[in-house]
C-alpha cells in the first residue's frame, strides 16, 4: 500500500486520464509562463525534443541536472538545444534533421510546423538515412571511436 501511496503523488489526475507531471526538458516555453493550455504546436515542442532524445541518447538539456534549471533557463532565457557532435548522435543529424529540430523549437508555436508538415519531413529524412546509413562494419567501428574517446576533427 505504501508503494501504491507513494507513486500516486507523483501522478495527477486530469480529465479521467491517470497523467504524470510534464517535465519541463520537452515542454514547451509557452506552457512553461502558463500563457496558455497545451496545444498541438506545443506538442511539436516536445515531439522534436523527443527527436533530439532519440538520436543522441540523452535527455533534452542533460548538462543541467535539476528540472528547475531547465524551467529558468528556457522560459526566462529561451535557451534551445545546441546542435550535438555527429558522434553524439550517430551520424544521423543531418542539415534537413537539424533544420526540423530548430523548425520544432520555435519560439511562436504559430511558426512551428504542424505535425502533418513534421511527419511528411520525418519520411524524407528516413529516406535520406536509407541511403547514407553506415554498414554494420562501420558503425562498430564508430562505435568503437567514440567509447575510447577518438574524435574525427
Amino acid at each position: 500500500a505504501k508503494l501504491v501511496t507513494g507513486l500516486m503523488k507523483d501522478f495527477s489526475f486530469s480529465q479521467s486520464t491517470l497523467t504524470r507531471q510534464p517535465s519541463p526538458r520537452w515542454m514547451a516555453p509557452e506552457i512553461m509562463n502558463q500563457v496558455i493550455p497545451p496545444t498541438y504546436k506545443s506538442d511539436v515542442w516536445s515531439f522534436g525534443m523527443m527527436m533530439l532524445e532519440v538520436l543522441t541518447d540523452k535527455v533534452p538539456f542533460h548538462l543541467y541536472s535539476r528540472n528547475e534549471q531547465v524551467l529558468f533557463q528556457v522560459s526566462s532565457k529561451g535557451l534551445k538545444p545546441k546542435r550535438p557532435k555527429d558522434e553524439d548522435c550517430k551520424g544521423m543529424m543531418s542539415d534537413e534533421c537539424w533544420q526540423l529540430l530548430q523548425d520544432c523549437w520555435e519560439t511562436d508555436p504559430a511558426k512551428r510546423p504542424d505535425m502533418k508538415e513534421v511527419h511528411r519531413r520525418v519520411l524524407e529524412l528516413e529516406q535520406w538515412w536509407e541511403v547514407t546509413k553506415p554498414t554494420p562494419e562501420r558503425e562498430a567501428a564508430m562505435a568503437m571511436r567514440h567509447y575510447i574517446g577518438i574524435r574525427d576533427d
